[in-house]
């Protein structure tokens, strides 16, 4: 018998191992090369979202800015990699937070409000703001030439070894006459490879538009910067008021920031809000400023009158700060409410401290009341900074009739009935800054108005009304006639007034507050003022106007 050998499993055999060193092969195929295009995809997609991590803080930022309210924005810093059946994958990818501190100048500014002018003028004119600029960096395994992402004065945008694209377009920090500055606070140190939450909370908001002008030299921004010329050029030539005056390269280091200065038109005025969002309550500890009025008063009131002064205290952002105490001092026969010539006033929630005067009785004379901050606390406010504080003066004055027929020339008859000859007040009416006054004309014979006056105008709230300034009257012939209180008589020429027996007489005209600005009563009021009138007779009467809606 013959035996043959058994070869009949050899070929499944090396099918087999061939089968297997194909997987092999594939799987390290795969690991070599579809993984890491895989994890930079992942990567890539990643830093897409941090991107969008950093508008959504951009956006925040500038809400809690404008409205002073808190938000929370989380920033993905790191990168996990999905779990591959056979494969291996890299650990987690880190990413840094960090932030870099950056400043912001505004020189040849000054304001129309005479204490920020004061604390401007203080500063030289030129105001000099820290701020923050937070920047992402990424360390991931594949993406070798991912960007870093930066978050400055608005604007987020990547740069790409010294090349800069701007994820967002800017927002303007000079837009139609506004300067708008959101000023960043923040001290961040981070690297991990999960999420960070950024918590934003107002250091210095919302922000108060305040009105400003140059000096006699253009307002000019003077601005610490990574972002190039070019996007800065494109900027200004899209902002009629900004001109790029120059743009300085500190260093070949594209992370070293440059400067950028820009000048505005010197033709216009501006409006300037600042304000200054903390990171993580990281902010900036903001002290008082300066210390500036709130609404307008009267330049006299009767003796035994109260009034009540309310100031505003800022800080360097021109914002209301709030806490802590005001002094206030008296010079002249008048008293605080505590009975005193001196007092501390708290500053409530809004900045604000208010302080009531009251003159003593039949006491007339000027009354000096002066209102800020004592930082030697010595009581004595005038060795301080002219922008620490404010003065007030105003005069006594008597409500007295006899009185004031001595010290004002008012004319020979006041409020005079209907038993007299010639014209008698009846009622008056305000409708905005617009006054009424109806008269009865009781003369038997045709009379003429030649001559008028306002000699004293009482406010009976001026904190909450402001002052009327001057009393604006509309003739026959449709001439107006500007009666300033406490002026001199307006002689009316040809424009005169004309009074017919038995008929009604109307004078029309329009109250001002000494800025040019409508005067009006918000809420009820007991204002009144002393109209005089000279008629072509050559005789005077003396009228009290009452003022009420």
């Amino acid at each position: 018998m013959t035996f043959f050998a058994e070869e009949r499993a050899v070929s499944p055999v090396l099918g087999g191992i061939l089968m297997f060193g194909l997987a092999m092969s594939l799987l390290i195929l795969t690991q070599v090369s579809v993984v890491p295009a895989a994890n930079q995809q992942l990567e890539f997609e990643h830093n897409q979202g941090v991107q969008e991590d950093f508008e959504r803080f951009g956006s925040s930022t500038t809400r809690v800015a404008g409205s002073g309210a808190t938000e929370t924005v989380d920033v993905d810093l790191g990168v996990r990699y999905p779990n591959r059946f056979f494969l291996v994958n890299p650990g987690p990818a880190s990413g840094s937070l960090t932030t870099d501190t950056a400043t912001f100048s505004i020189e040849n500014v000054t304001s129309t409000n005479p204490e920020t002018a004061e604390y401007y003028t203080s500063l030289g004119n030129d105001v000099t703001y820290q701020t923050t600029r937070l920047v992402y960096e990424p360390s991931y395994r594949q993406y070798a030439n991912a960007p870093r992402t930066l978050y400055e004065n608005g604007v987020v945008f990547n740069e790409y070894d010294g090349d800069v694209t701007l994820v967002n377009s800017r927002t303007p920090i000079v837009s139609d006459g506004d300067i708008t500055l959101v000023l960043f606070d923040g001290d961040v140190a981070e690297q991990t490879t999960g999420t960070t939450s950024l918590t934003l909370q107002a250091a210095s908001a919302p922000a108060e538009r305040i009105a400003v002008t140059d000096t006699g030299e253009p307002i000019t921004l003077r601005i610490a910067t990574l972002v190039p010329e070019s996007d800065w050029q494109e900027y200004a030539d899209g902002e009629n008021a900004v001109t790029l005056h120059k743009y300085v390269d500190a260093d070949a280091n594209p992370r070293t920031p440059n400067e950028v200065v820009l000048r505005l038109d010197d033709t216009r005025d501006y409006t300037l809000r600042v304000a200054r969002v903390t990171l993580n309550g990281n902010a900036i500890t903001d002290v008082p400023a300066y210390v500036t009025t709130v609404g307008s008063y009267a330049s006299s009131v009767p003796a035994n009158t109260s009034m009540t002064y309310t100031v505003e205290v800022r800080d360097a952002q021109n914002n209301p700060l709030s806490g802590g105490e005001v002094t206030a001092t008296i010079d002249g026969p008048a008293r605080f409410a505590n009975g005193n010539k001196a007092t501390n006033a708290s500053v409530d929630e809004n900045g604000h401290a208010s302080v009531t005067v009251t003159g003593n009785t039949n006491a007339l004379g000027t009354i000096t009341v002066d209102i800020g901050r004592d930082t030697d606390v010595d009581a004595d406010l005038s060795d301080e900074d002219a922008h620490k504080y404010v003065t007030y003066s105003f005069e006594l004055v008597s409500t007295d009739v006899t009185k004031i027929d001595q010290v004002a020339d008012v004319g020979s008859s006041i409020n005079p009935g209907l038993d007299s000859q010639g014209l008698v007040f009846e009622t008056s009416s305000l409708s905005g800054n617009d006054l009424t006054m109806t008269f009865a004309y009781t003369g038997t014979e045709t009379s003429e108005i030649t001559s008028a006056r306002v000699n004293y105008y009482f406010v009976a709230k001026p904190g909450t009304n402001g002052i009327a300034d001057s009393l604006v009257i509309t003739t026959e012939s449709g001439a107006t006639k500007t009666l300033e209180v406490g002026g001199v008589w307006q002689d009316l020429g040809t424009d005169t007034y004309t009074l017919s027996p038995g008929d009604p007489f109307v004078l029309e005209g329009d109250l001002f507050q000494p800025d040019g600005s409508d005067y009006t009563l918000k809420g009820s009021s007991d204002d009144f003022f002393m109209l005089s009138l000279e008629f072509s007779d050559g005789s005077t009467k003396v009228y009290i106007i009452p003022v009420s809606k």
